[in-house]
């Protein structure tokens, strides 16, 4: 049994803390008395062991973590030096002339660069001018603000590449073929080597062909897109909106374009044209182009949508006949034919019909006025084809004509021949103007009873010359009219009997 009690006083515990406290002291230390007489317990020292596997360790990470914080830094350091180095570089003049060389050396144009800035991702120049000598297809292209996206080693190799190159505006001006030499179609050197971009585009260019003051055909306002190989490894160059002008033509409306480039050949794989300010009718063209080829006529196929027959006829017999027109349904088709010259002649013909939204009206004529005179009806200054209207349009240079027309309003009127409208300032045409029997027999008007021919087709007719000046177009129907000298039964002359003049009788009521 232990000799220790059961119970401690509060002084027994504290008095035996201290004999433990104090045995606990001496073990570790020795009793030493100080020069001023007093005691205290001196400890010895323990010795640390000079080997501790964790904390070396710990040691050594941080060391290694301190070591590649360090390199890390190194290299983002060189990385930026070299980057400066290099934009520094890039924006100098050498590298500038370097790259302006590299251009000159694939399109063998002679080459200016404004105001040209690059960084690790992007170049950008105020403009960039483009100019070939003589017998180049092209002869200058000029681009503004143009922005660049870029690979970083274009910094660094051979080749200046990267996704896009697009400029804010642009103008191409092509030469039309000289008639003693051909024109060179192709690149001087093969982009591949040099220069490599996806996609070339711009929101806004205009294309000149001929002289680009007064050019033969101009595209502009149109946003453009080059694309040096498409899915068949060809050059593509797409045209969206913008305005067309071909010489002598009314102005057109792009609506979308595609061209692919095979050598020297042009495949127009489509081209949609509007009338301007309509957004119905349309008049499409595909085919292949031979542009270069002196002398070559190369022939694209024309369909007609709804088409405002103003928009290919011009204002002056889109003034006479108007209304929208739509191809035939049968298989001979329009054509557009351009023939490669330093003034290229360009020919339209396309057979037509009136289209059901809006029908073929005839109007301007003297001849409508008069007839609605004579026979009181209105109808007649403005008569409408409803039913039967077809004809073949033909534009070639200053000249425009509607031939084959064959317009019927059954029960009324029928009108077939042609009208034309030649260098632009006279009018010329011969058209067989046709009545229906029923309408002259309700008129009573012996002069036009005598004036028309014999039924035929249902209709009597009376053949018209069509002339005059741009203004004010001309038909002889009131001089034919008026040469008849009708004679009454006791062989006196009409007009010397009372009857009406012919002023009396077409005067509007």
């Amino acid at each position: 049994m232990s000799n220790e009690p059961e119970q401690y006083s509060i002084d027994e515990i504290m008095a035996r803390l201290k004999s433990q406290g104090q045995a606990s002291i001496e073990s570790e230390g020795e009793l030493v008395t100080r020069a001023d007489g007093t005691q205290a317990i001196r400890v010895k020292r323990r010795k640390r062991r000079s080997h501790q596997p964790k904390k070396e360790k710990e040691r050594a990470n941080q060391r290694a973590r301190t070591i590649q914080l360090l390199a890390a830094m190194g290299l983002v350091t060189l990385a930026a030096l070299v980057c400066g180095f290099a934009v520094m570089y890039a924006n100098s003049p050498p590298f500038r002339d370097g790259l302006s060389g590299k251009i000159a050396r694939v399109t063998g144009a002679e080459t200016e660069l404004t105001q040209f800035r690059m960084n690790p991702s992007a170049a950008n120049l105020a403009a960039l001018s483009l100019k070939w000598p003589e017998g180049n297809a092209i002869e200058s292209i000029t681009l503004r603000n143009v922005a660049a996206k870029i690979s970083p080693a274009s910094f660094l190799g051979r080749k200046f590449l990267g996704e896009e190159i697009v400029a804010a505006d642009g103008t191409i001006n092509v030469r039309a073929p000289l008639n003693d030499q051909p024109s060179r179609f192709h690149d001087a050197g093969e982009p591949g080597d040099l220069v490599e971009f996806d996609r070339y585009a711009a929101p806004s260019v205009t294309l000149n062909y001929g002289d680009p003051i007064r050019p033969d055909i101009r595209f502009s306002k149109s946003e453009a897109a080059y694309y040096p190989k498409n899915s068949k490894g060809s050059p593509q160059v797409t045209l969206t909106h913008g305005e067309v002008m071909l010489a002598g033509w009314p102005k057109l409306e792009l609506d979308r374009a595609n061209f692919v480039f095979h050598g020297p050949d042009i495949e127009v794989s489509s081209l949609r044209l509007r009338t301007e300010n309509d957004d119905v009718g349309s008049i499409a063209l595909v085919g292949m182009l031979a542009p270069y080829a002196l002398g070559n006529v190369s022939k694209l196929q024309v369909v007609l949508d709804a088409m405002p027959l103003t928009g290919l006829a011009g204002a002056e017999l889109g003034g006479i006949l108007r209304g929208r027109i739509e191809s035939l349904p049968e298989p001979r088709q329009g054509s557009f034919e351009i023939m490669a010259g330093s003034k290229p002649d360009m020919a339209l013909e396309i057979p037509f019909q009136g289209s059901l939204g809006e029908p073929l009206a005839l109007s301007g004529l003297p001849f409508l006025t008069d007839l609605r005179g004579l026979l009181d009806d209105i109808w007649y200054e403005t008569p409408l084809f409803e039913t039967h209207a077809k004809g073949v349009l033909r534009r070639a240079g200053g000249n425009v004509s509607l031939s084959d027309l064959e317009l019927t309003s059954k029960g009324r009127l029928a009108i077939r021949g042609s009208l034309a409208f030649v260098d632009g300032t006279t009018y010329a045409g011969d058209l067989k103007v046709g009545l229906s029997e029923a309408v002259i027999s309700s008129t009573r008007n012996a002069r036009l009873d005598e004036l028309l021919s014999a039924p035929s087709d249902g209709f009597r007719w009376i053949d018209l010359k069509i002339s005059g000046p741009k203004d004010a177009p001309k038909d002889d129907f009131r001089e034919r009219y008026e040469s008849m000298a009708l004679e009454s039964p006791a062989g006196i002359d009409a007009e010397a009997s009372g009857l009406p003049s012919f002023e009396d009788l077409t005067k509007p009521r």
